[in-house]
């Protein structure tokens, strides 16, 4: 076989990129690999890193050809690795974490050096080393805005890449190592620390975006209605006390057996007897007509003033 035919193997079965180290491997002198960047068959796209001349210089090569030339213990992080996960602060850049010790010389990619990056931080999607979502969120605070934070962080738990609880031990492990960025997702989970917990689940993250995005008076979560004399007479999915509006919604809690209705029912007859304004939510409503729902709360709002 032919240094040529050799070197497109290798191209093709790596998406039509290849490093030196590659081609060596499979026994490609460096006087062939010279040979066909000299002819323009092969184009250089980082110091030992090269493309077919007909792949497309698109992103998904520059991705991978980014990694090749900081292989093995390179990932794409920060805003590439957003876009892996397919979150809010995903961007075109072509971005790395490396080792503090490497410091790698290459055009049009954003290089950060790490002194920490666990295997616990690392992914592998599609082929590519990538950083973990929890990784990536607290990376995104040193190059994003924090309400880019807040959205990826929302996104994530929305749908299920990771857990409230797993983002605060990715807080509680790293912040005090000094990583640049990580103070935006703590804010973020201050902001999700109401009454003193964070929120339960995620259709409670979902709801708090509701009410933010609608420009709403921010709702007291977990909110303990208490009667004149003290005694409470529920838990509150959301409230506005001022207003003496509340807000269940379906999913928060478990209303799935004929004794956890009754129960349900009561409280809720109590709440309104006590003055309350009660209103009652699903998944759907919060997930898929948040202008609705919003609309629903304003007018109770309204209605209360």
């Amino acid at each position: 076989m032919s240094f040529a035919r050799t070197i497109n193997d290798v191209l093709a079965s790596n998406h039509g990129v290849a490093s030196r180290r590659m081609l060596l491997e499979r026994t490609v002198p460096p006087r062939a690999i010279d040979h066909e960047v000299a002819r323009g068959r092969l184009v250089s796209v980082h110091p030992g890193v090269y493309r077919g001349a007909s792949t497309p210089s698109d992103l998904p090569l520059h991705l991978r050809a980014a990694l090749l030339a900081v292989e093995p213990h390179g990932v794409l992080s920060h805003r590439s690795a957003a876009r892996i996960h397919d979150l809010p602060g995903r961007s075109e850049r072509v971005e790395l974490t490396v080792p503090h010790n490497r410091r790698p010389r290459m055009i049009d990619v954003t290089t950060h050096r790490s002194h920490r990056l666990p295997d616990t931080h690392r992914l592998v999607i599609g082929g590519l080393p990538v950083t973990s979502v929890e990784r990536t969120i607290g990376d995104l605070g040193a190059v994003v805005r924090l309400d880019t934070v807040r959205a990826a962080a929302e996104t994530a738990v929305v749908r299920r890449l990771t857990t409230v609880e797993r983002l605060f031990e990715h807080v509680d492990d790293h912040a005090r190592r000094g990583r640049t960025g990580i103070g935006a997702l703590r804010e973020v989970l201050e902001d999700w620390m109401l009454s003193e917990r964070p929120p339960d689940s995620e259709i409670e993250i979902a709801f708090m975006r509701l009410v933010r995005a609608a420009g709403l008076p921010p709702a007291i979560h977990q909110y303990e209605v208490v009667d004149d004399h003290g005694d409470l007479l529920g838990r509150a999915d959301a409230a506005w006390p001022n207003h003496r509006v509340l807000v269940e919604v379906d999913g928060f809690s478990a209303h799935g057996t004929p004794s956890a209705m009754q129960r349900d029912l009561a409280r809720q007859n109590g709440l309104v007897l006590a003055g309350w304004t009660v209103i009652r939510f699903t998944w759907h409503d919060v997930i898929r007509r948040p202008k609705w729902a919003a609309n629903q709360i304003e007018r109770a709002i309204a209605q209360a003033a």
